[in-house]
């Protein structure tokens, strides 16, 4: 599976990051769909270069999908009684990503990559947002120890704390990730639910996204 080029280098994921929102924000789109930006990048980004691409195409990738997306919320329409959230990002995803590929991914394979993928970023974006609520020290001691997976001996003597406050720890902070995970998963098309405002699209312009909700029924 291909490395991805940010997991050693935060200062250009940082980078990157900080292009697309600036493209974005070109767009005059409202402050939601710069949270749904900012929750789901990183993540088709990861799925673009573990399926393949080089990562001046994955960030290809997330610009078609991100503009695209934006410059059309006027005739957007959540359908969520078709089919998911989740399964319609997949859907774009993979047809942006396809356009960009000599070699036809199977089906089953990108939806194993895609499920992994979203897990790991939902569980990322839940800890950061508990990282940012919890004392610093705290979340050290569940960061060392549920994270990086240290034994809570080595812990408790490392940072000089008690071995029981640990483990209750890495329970409490861990119970705090899991409601924030539960709250992203309800998320989904919440952030579609407000017209936004947006530029016109023009006839001409091509997007490899964008079908309907209703459209995935018949593959889901």
């Amino acid at each position: 599976m291909p490395k991805l080029p940010f997991d050693l280098d935060p200062l250009k994921l940082e980078q990157l990051r900080s292009s697309l929102l600036k493209r974005l924000r070109a767009l005059d789109v409202a402050g939601s769909f710069q949270e749904f930006f900012e929750t789901h990048w990183k993540l088709i980004y990861a799925v673009a270069v573990r399926a393949g691409l080089s990562g001046h195409d994955a960030q290809m990738v997330v610009q078609e999908i991100f503009t695209g997306i934006a410059r059309n919320l006027e005739n957007f329409r959540y359908e969520p009684e078709t089919s998911s959230f989740k399964a319609w990002l997949m859907r774009i995803t993979r047809g942006c990503i396809d356009d960009k590929r000599f070699k036809f991914i199977p089906h089953n394979d990108f939806m194993d990559l895609w499920d992994a993928e979203w897990e790991r970023n939902l569980i990322d974006l839940a800890t950061e947002r508990v990282k940012r609520k919890v004392p610093p020290e705290h979340y050290q001691v569940f960061h060392l120890h549920a994270r990086k997976g240290l034994p809570a001996r080595r812990v408790a003597e490392f940072l000089g704390v008690r071995v029981p406050k640990v483990y209750f720890l890495r329970l409490w902070i861990a119970r705090l990730v899991g409601k924030e995970v539960r709250a992203l998963r309800r998320k989904g098309g919440e952030w579609f639910e407000a017209k936004k405002r947006t530029k016109p699209t023009s006839s001409k312009e091509h997007f490899c996204l964008l079908p309907r909700i209703s459209e995935l029924a018949s593959t889901h």
